[in-house]
């Protein structure tokens, strides 16, 4: 069985983002992620990138 998990855009890339885009997708060297509006979710999506609360938490990104 299969589910479709749409994850919440809260926000975008802030200004001290860094990528490689001569990867697809695009290699994170610096997150710099600015939240606008968010409900709460644990996993939230801005172009491409996706974001877990957990894994946050564990390597404190």
């Amino acid at each position: 069985m299969y589910r479709f998990i749409e994850p919440e855009v809260a926000g975008g890339l802030g200004e001290q983002s860094q990528l490689d885009n001569s990867f697809l997708p695009p290699l994170i060297k610096n997150l710099h992620y600015e939240f606008e509006g968010w409900l709460g979710n644990d996993l939230v999506e801005s172009s491409m990138l996706y974001s877990n609360r957990e894994i946050e938490k564990r390597y404190r990104i």
